[in-house]
């Protein structure tokens, strides 16, 4: 015959589901011996099987003998005398069993908690014939281990699972954001677009950089690239292969729009030069960025200049005059230049806003002339 028994259990770790096949080669009984059984344990000899059971809270234990006589007792101890104090006392009176297995009776337990139980015939507890069963109260909470109300012990699902946000854990943090901009990354699915820089072979002296850039919105996973120099000794982004001296001011003569570094080269206009033209003096670069200077012949001609000057106190406007082109030059009582000229026959200043004084008007020859401002 086969003596089995069903072992039922819960989540927790000490639960286990458990079908228990005791085989016997002179004894059989079918299931459901006991009617209304959620499990069924096997007596015998001096044995209950299996002598430890859990269930849970609500299941009804039904006891199958198949040989002599036996009951359950779940009161107090039949070696002891001493209460088994078990959550509820139960007890099942004696009964005979044969071959076939004959019901000794069922139990329904809905106390949780530990139960101890021997049979009180004879000497059959003082044999071995005890056991114990284990009643798991049923906890009803969410059973889902990813979600954020998990809870480790219920034993029964009851919908209340919640879970967070993609891309966020349970206290709202951002845990996704693979391009570190500061947005997570929520979508569940993304588009990829592979970007090939291609750097050493566009420009030899740069390498690429990969890097991860999301498009939140649209949801498109970009593996982009950047190129970066092997040399830039300025950090400036231009690599040193690639670096073009010149001048950079846009105000110069010489400006080179090309230019990533400055070599001090910049031309001004009335910055000094050389024409290149040994009958020019006081060679200077002009109006038109041109190199002139002015010439010797003039300068011999300047003997002969004369200077007039009015009004003269000038308040507002004064205007030189002179018979030849020449160079005229202003300085104030110290000495300072104020103002200049180039090649001219003819000088209009505005001198409203010159502090009130003494001037003086020197020519190229170093002839001086005074005028006053007031």
């Amino acid at each position: 015959m086969n003596h089995f028994a069903i072992l039922f259990s819960s989540k927790r770790n000490v639960v286990s589901a458990l079908l228990v096949l005791l085989f016997s080669s002179s004894m059989s009984f079918g299931q459901d011996i006991c009617p209304g059984a959620d499990v069924e344990i096997a007596t015998q000899s001096f044995s209950f099987s299996p002598s430890e059971l859990v269930v849970d809270a609500g299941m009804t234990v039904g006891w199958v003998n198949f040989a002599g006589l036996h009951d359950v007792n779940g009161i107090a101890s039949s070696i002891t005398g001493a209460s088994f104090n078990n959550p509820e006392a139960f007890s099942i009176g004696a009964m005979s069993g044969n071959a076939e297995g004959v019901c000794l009776g069922t139990f329904t337990f809905t106390i949780p908690g530990l139960y101890n139980y021997d049979c009180s015939i004879g000497s059959h507890a003082a044999s071995g014939m005890v056991a114990n069963i284990t009643v798991m109260g049923v906890v009803t909470g969410c059973t889902d281990s990813l979600a954020c109300n998990y809870d480790i012990t219920a034993t029964e699902d009851d919908d209340s699972c919640e879970f967070a946000e993609p891309g966020y854990d349970c206290d709202g943090n951002c845990v996704i954001d693979l391009d570190e901009d500061g947005i997570c990354d929520t979508c569940l699915e993304y588009d990829t677009i592979v970007v090939d820089c291609a750097c050493d072979f566009f420009d030899p002296a740069t390498f690429t950089v990969f890097l991860i850039d999301i498009d939140e919105d649209n949801c498109i996973f970009y593996e982009d690239c950047y190129c970066e120099c092997y040399n830039d000794a300025d950090g400036d982004g231009i690599c040193d292969e690639n670096e073009t001296s010149g001048c950079m001011n846009a105000d110069a003569c010489n400006y080179n729009v090309n230019s990533t570094e400055d070599d001090d080269s910049c031309v001004f206009i009335g910055d000094a030069c050389d024409d290149e033209d040994e009958s020019t003096v006081d060679d200077i670069i002009q109006e038109d960025c041109a190199c002139a200077g002015t010439s010797t012949s003039i300068v011999d001609e300047l003997e002969d200049l004369s200077v007039m000057i009015f009004p003269n106190p000038a308040t507002s406007t004064l205007t030189i005059t002179l018979n030849k082109k020449a160079i005229l030059q202003v300085f104030d009582t110290t000495g300072k230049l104020v103002d200049e000229t180039g090649v001219v026959s003819s000088w209009v200043l505005n001198v409203s806003d010159w502090e009130k004084g003494l001037y003086t008007v020197k020519t190229q020859e170093g002839k001086t002339h005074k005028f006053i401002v007031e």
